[in-house]
């Protein structure tokens, strides 16, 4: 099958943490498991891969492995992977950064 170019999806979402904090539960296998997956390996930098592992995962019950290459790895700022599902890859990347500070006026 050919590839697609399908439209990017995009979301943010504020996190209480500095970045450098999320990256490491981005780009390591402890922080995937403390959250996401059952077992899970990652070689953080471009060029490595991972493997993200669920055991009687979602109603299911079901054994799922993905493994894929990481694309880009860099601390406190970005962290991305492809991620395959049957026909369709697509490029998951966290993109890190500190929030500004709202400024109150009164």
């Amino acid at each position: 099958m050919a590839d697609r170019l399908l439209p990017p999806i995009e979301y943010s979402t504020y996190i209480n943490v500095a970045p450098g904090v999320v990256y490491d539960t981005l780009a390591t296998a402890e922080g995937w498991n403390s959250w996401f997956t059952t077992t899970a390996t990652v070689d953080a930098r471009a060029g490595g891969s991972y493997r993200f592992h669920w055991e009687n995962w979602a109603a299911e019950r079901e054994t799922v492995t993905l493994e894929g290459p990481v694309v880009e790895a860099e601390p406190a700022s970005a962290f991305a992977f492809r991620w395959q599902t049957g026909e369709a890859m697509t490029t998951v990347r966290f993109a890190l950064s500190p929030r500004a500070l709202a400024r109150s006026f009164g």
